[in-house]
């Protein structure tokens, strides 16, 4: 019995709100109202109020998010800038030749969980485990798939 009395409720409501979108559609589709702008109002373009120079000043005294060491002065209308100073730390790269390294595979110690990796390094074979070098190049890392080696201060990924 409650279901019924909902039902007599809601069923006329539900089509009250169908009805009004659709007289709303079919308003705006059969509307003969069209809005017609005016054109604008001619102005004189000699009116000494319509053009005014505008006055302004820029205040660029912050700090250049690009230049690390740069300073700029600004006094009245003169604008100097300081060159950035060079940083004397840098120091001239020089290409490192590596040897030939071919990483062939790593054996596994079932009870002392250590690794040992055999390398060839310049047509040598060497089995080398993690801190060891031979010829300048030290294991640092030992992954499944590749080696992480140190040769004169250079860092590089060695994969199988």
């Amino acid at each position: 019995m409650k279901n019924k009395k909902m039902l007599y409720i809601l069923l006329p409501l539900v089509l009250f709100v169908w009805g009004l979108i659709f007289y709303k559609v079919y308003n705006s589709i059969n509307s003969s109202n069209q809005i017609v702008s005016e054109p604008p109002a001619t102005t004189n373009l000699n009116d000494s109020n319509l053009y005014k120079m505008d006055t302004f000043s820029i205040f660029n005294n912050y700090r250049d998010p690009y230049l690390t060491k740069a300073v700029s002065v600004v006094k009245g209308n003169s604008h100097t800038i300081n060159k950035p100073i060079p940083d004397k730390s840098i120091q001239v790269h020089t290409e490192v030749k590596w040897p030939s390294i071919i990483y062939n595979g790593v054996i596994k110690s079932k009870k002392s969980l250590k690794k040992l990796v055999l390398l060839k390094i310049n047509g040598e074979s060497n089995f080398m485990s993690t801190g060891t070098s031979s010829m300048g190049v030290e294991i640092l890392d030992i992954y499944n798939d590749s080696i992480k080696v140190n040769y004169k201060g250079e860092f590089k990924v060695i994969k199988k």
